[in-house]
């Protein structure tokens, strides 16, 4: 019996891993197919197609490196976020591959790498032999060493790339770039440094050979080299890249370097050109060009710039900051560091003083007093007031720009690095809001509450603006809060709440904390102690609930109360004795009463379970000849947790029945 139970069970193992397998050969089967039509689509540049084709086939098998790989340079022509298209291809070299080799993938992502500043990641993904005899590879590496300061290591590269590559104009490009000397980062070239010479000597050369052969140099490469020939090529170098109808300006700036252009006209076509949109270093560029008395010009006109500002601090082409002008002020900016998609912040100003400012990976908006002190941050669910003068945060600082003079001033921004402190919020606010809904609409709730030292004093909640409850805080916990449950103006509940807590029961299993506290971050314990309720404003409590901290409930209504276990189990009921207005407490055993307590004696209850009626003591002879239905339909009529009816059997006989909650009892008079 036990081998046969055996051979069975190895049978449904045995099926279900070629199940299984079968899964898995299907969903790569099907996965490949839409790489298939991935490749297809980057041979057409469909990249729409390309993208979708890739995300679908990584539904059935996301362990495919090829799929990852496809999708990042689909996403790298639609111009998505470099961060995502670094953790995508980040993916793909962990993975297995199925038709391409790594190589691709390892030299995309180094540049995204170099693009968003993770020198040390790119050089250490390029470190890689089969990349040796790769120019992109080999570009990539000598912008990161001279962006380092390694520049004889970047001159090195290049000098061995040329070889490889001769008719490969970007390598000339980038020496030139990296060496020009009107970039603020340069160091003046050693006389010793004959790599540096010979490379600049090669590179001229394609200068005198640029009119015989257009196709093989890139009239960039004219503009960037001109400023280390002599002066007779220099000028014929900047005359035949005009005549390519290329406009940069650039141009004007080596024009007058060069001396073919007077600093009026270079000033005048280097605004032209620029069209609203200057680059700092070019800027800077043209005021170490020109003198003192045409300085004042670019002075006259940047007073009055309207436009775009942007700033490109590590000379890799990629701007990081972006200010926007307005009277020569700046009225916004932008600020991505890393260069990777991911804004650090953004700024709105007031005539050049900053007073907004936007934090969109934490979400938070900083409204400034009197820069850098902070009166408001906002957040999606919470919103700060704080106290003037104690909060302050400098993610910037306004300067006048490095050619500013003692007359004439131009301000740019100089970004700090720091982290904004959110934690010094609290102690350093006089009220905090939190929104229960969405902010600025229709049925929009928020609490507010007032702080002093860090601990709330009281809060005040709100549905559109109108005050509906209202809570009070001792030492910065909870007392209690007066809830206005039907809007009318007026507080029929109180809420009592305390600091004690039952053994083994957190606090959020008595109160709904996000109803009390919201998003604010109370972290006292608190526990909801009672509930009174003043339903016609008579000032008297109609209905109340206390939980106790052995975990029981009292519950009472005018003239009743119940009484409930830890488990919620009804455990008796008290009421109002008619004749003597002293009150009888009914006790359940088991959610049936079974007896009764009266002047500190215990009675029995008598059962008539025909009628579904307890009597309190002895049931009179004269009971069964009532109209129980009747006498049930006349208390249920009352609508109310208690109600009493007195009923006469004779001259001389009277007895009174009673109904509450779900249980009727008479006792004779």
């Amino acid at each position: 019996m036990k081998k046969s139970i055996f051979a069975v069970l190895m049978f449904f193992c045995v099926v279900c891993c070629a199940l299984s397998e079968e899964v898995f050969f299907a969903n790569r089967n099907t996965a490949l197919r839409y790489l298939k039509l991935s490749q297809d689509y980057v041979l057409k540049s469909q990249w729409e197609n390309v993208l979708s084709n890739a995300e679908i086939g990584l539904t059935y098998d996301s362990s495919m490196a090829d799929l990852w790989y496809v999708k990042s340079i689909a996403e790298s022509q639609t111009q998505e976020k470099p961060y995502i298209i670094i953790e995508n291809l980040e993916k793909s070299l962990e993975r297995e591959w199925v038709s391409y080799n790594p190589k691709g993938a390892k030299i995309l992502l180094a540049n995204y790498y170099y693009a968003t500043m993770e020198y040390e990641k790119a050089l250490n993904l390029l470190d890689d032999k089969s990349l040796l005899l790769n120019s992109d590879a080999l570009k990539t590496s000598a912008k990161i060493y001279y962006i380092t300061g390694n520049v004889q290591k970047a001159r090195e590269t290049i000098d061995t790339a040329w070889r490889m590559f001769p008719l490969d104009s970007d390598f000339p490009n980038i020496f030139y770039k990296f060496e020009n000397p009107l970039e603020l980062t340069k160091e003046p070239v050693s006389a010793s440094d004959e790599r540096f010479f010979a490379l600049n000597e090669t590179f001229l050369s394609l200068g005198f050979d640029y009119l015989n052969a257009k196709n093989q140099v890139n009239p960039k490469f004219l503009l960037l080299a001109s400023s280390f020939a002599d002066d007779d090529l220099q000028e014929k170098m900047l005359k035949v890249y005009k005549t390519q109808g290329i406009e940069s300006p650039l141009y004007p700036i080596k024009a007058l370097e060069a001396g073919i252009m007077t600093e009026d006209d270079a000033i005048s076509s280097f605004f032209a050109l620029s069209n609203g949109n200057l680059q700092f270093n070019l800027l800077q560029n043209l005021f170490d060009l020109i003198s003192d008395e045409k300085k004042i010009v670019v002075y006259s006109i940047l007073d009055s710039f309207e436009g775009n500002l942007y700033f490109d601090n590590n000379f890799d082409d990629f701007y990081e900051l972006y200010t926007e002008y307005k009277n020569g002020r700046p009225i916004y900016a932008a600020f991505e560091r890393k260069q990777n998609g991911i804004i650090n912040w953004t700024s709105s100003f007031d005539y050049g003083t900053p007073r907004k400012l936007y934090i969109p990976n934490e979400d938070l908006t900083l409204t400034y007093a009197r820069y850098p002190f902070i009166s408001k941050v906002e957040t999606g669910k919470l919103d700060y007031s704080l106290i003037p003068d104690t909060c302050k945060w400098l993610p910037f600082e306004v300067v006048p720009a490095s050619f500013s003079s003692t007359e004439y001033d131009f301000y740019i921004l100089n970004p700090v690095e720091s982290q904004f402190d959110s934690s010094v919020l609290n102690v350093n606010s006089y009220a905090v809001t939190t929104y229960l809904t969405n902010k600025n609409q229709i049925g929009e709730e928020k609490i507010r509450f007032s702080l002093s030292d860090g601990k709330i004093v009281s809060g005040n909640y709100y549905l559109d603006n109108n005050v509906y409850a209202s809570a009070f805080f001792e030492n910065g916990e909870l007392a209690f809060r007066n809830v206005d449950k039907d809007l009318n103006g007026t507080y029929e509940v109180t809420e009592i709440y305390g600091k004690e807590l039952p053994e083994n029961l957190d606090s959020s299993e008595n109160i709904a904390y996000e109803e009390i506290f919201g998003n604010f971050p109370y972290e006292n314990a608190v526990w909801l102690q009672g509930v009174f309720v003043d339903t016609n404003d008579d000032g008297d409590f109609d209905y109340s609930e206390e939980y106790l901290v052995d975990g029981s409930i009292r519950k009472k209504w005018d003239i009743v109360e119940e009484k409930r276990d830890g488990n919620k189990n009804l455990i008796s009921l008290i009421f109002n004795f008619p004749l003597s207005q002293k009150q009888i407490e009914v006790n359940f055993v088991d959610g049936k009463p079974e007896n009764f307590l009266y002047n500190d004696l215990v009675y029995p209850l008598q059962y008539d379970a025909e009628h579904d009626f307890y009597w309190l003591g002895n049931i009179p002879s004269y009971a069964e000849n009532q109209d129980y239905d009747k006498i049930k339909q006349d208390l249920i009529d009352n609508e109310t947790v208690y109600s009493v009816e007195i009923y006469k059997v004779d001259d001389k006989n009277y007895f009174y029945a009673a109904k509450t909650f779900d249980f009727f009892f008479a006792q004779e008079m």
